[in-house]
């Protein structure tokens, strides 16, 4: 008897150890709206003829705006002296009809396993996001997220990518300063009977913030290059200031020789299925510039009111087809917080492109006019 109760008190010891050595939490959000979206773009050849003009509207239920929706697991494991195992896995989907957000792929949010350590920070390896997706969202007061309105419709991935097979550091905060970086390095070659094929795929993510708070100051850059393509360059600087009353916030980068992502004044849509797609003179001599100017303030005590302009000027002269584009956008949202993890939003964003094209001679081809319109509404709810 007494050597049961003996077994039962070891058990239950060694269980609360290990139970207070190491956790997996689950988390994630649910991002519902409902909302109505119009995109019309418009050709016309340089003698002013109307080559063809296209207008697509979508009007009905989808994934969540402010943020989409996703799952995931982490956790972590005291190592002692301070030093922690930490891994983190998580996947998006679509809120609308349950399907995964992207087919074929489990874990397309992050996937890492790494050590991290109160002293000297922490490093992953796996699929995660690169140094700007942890430094930049208090440049926006979208959030980056929001459709439209955020901060990807003129910047990119640049300011939230995702890279496989990546190892990351980030510093520790040293009193609002942090740093970060990440290398993405991924070669293979293959022969056979003696003919050789390739695969490159090698890439750096940097950052640095100072953050109270407060104020934010953010820089980033990153640069990647893939089999077949060109190397592209990625910068982007941005901060923010609460003066209570209200929050301002600005951001300015450029890119080179490659998107970083589908930028919203070069879709094109196309008529045989609608698919708004890349044009096809993303490459070696693109060249970008971006910038946002945005408020926020608070309505109440759980209410606030978001505004932001955001601008875009690219050119890309020797590429088969050379372009000029400019592009602004406005967008004006609230979110109304039901509790810490549930908020109602909405949000209407308006912006209009011209690109304009050029033959090898650098004669005017044609003008291409895009206008788009997004308004939602909807619910989320953080678990």
């Amino acid at each position: 008897m007494k050597k049961s109760i003996l077994f039962v008190a070891l058990t239950s010891a060694l269980a609360t150890s290990a139970h207070a050595e190491s956790s997996v939490r689950l988390y994630g959000l649910v991002d519902t709206a409902y909302g109505f979206q119009q995109v019309k773009v418009t050709e016309t050849l340089a003698n002013g003829t109307l080559s063809s003009s296209v207008k697509s509207r979508t009007l009905g239920m989808d994934n969540g705006f402010a943020g989409g929706s996703y799952w995931g697991l982490e956790g972590e494991e005291d190592l002692g002296n301070g030093t922690r195992a930490l891994f983190a896995l998580e996947s998006g989907f679509n809120s609308s009809n349950g399907s995964a957000e992207e087919a074929g792929v489990l874990f397309n949010g992050h996937a890492y396993l790494g050590l991290s350590n109160d002293n000297w920070g922490s490093l992953t390896i796996g699929h995660q996001g690169n140094v700007a997706d942890e430094f930049m969202s208090d440049v926006d007061p979208f959030g980056t997220d929001f459709g439209q309105a955020g901060a990807g419709s003129v910047f990119g991935d640049s300011l939230g990518a995702t890279y496989s097979r990546s190892i990351k550091y980030m510093s520790p905060d040293m009193e609002g300063f942090q740093f970060g970086t990440a290398i993405i390095y991924n070669k293979t070659k293959q022969t056979l009977n003696g003919a050789s094929t390739r695969e490159d795929n090698t890439g750096v993510s940097f950052g640095l913030k100072y953050g109270t708070d407060k104020a934010f100051f953010g820089l980033v850059y990153d640069t990647l290059k893939s089999t077949g393509s060109v190397r592209s360059h990625s910068w982007a600087i941005g901060g923010s200031y609460d003066f209570d009353v209200a929050k301002v916030y600005g951001a300015f980068g450029q890119q080179r020789d490659g998107m970083f992502g589908d930028l919203f004044p070069l879709a094109k849509e196309q008529e045989n299925n609608g698919v708004v797609e890349a044009t096809p003179w993303n490459g070696k001599g693109y060249r970008q510039n971006a910038w946002l100017a945005g408020l926020s303030a608070p309505v109440g005590d759980n209410g606030t009111v978001m505004f932001s302009y955001q601008g875009i000027s690219a050119k890309n002269k020797v590429a088969s087809e050379p372009v000029k584009s400019k592009a602004h956008i406005f967008s004006v949202g609230y979110s109304h917080d039901l509790s810490k993890r549930t908020a109602v939003y909405g949000f209407a964003s308006y912006g209009k492109a011209k690109n304009r094209l050029y033959t090898s001679t650098g004669a005017l081809d044609y003008t291409e006019k895009v206008k788009s319109t997004q308004v939602a509404i909807g619910l989320r709810h953080y678990f």
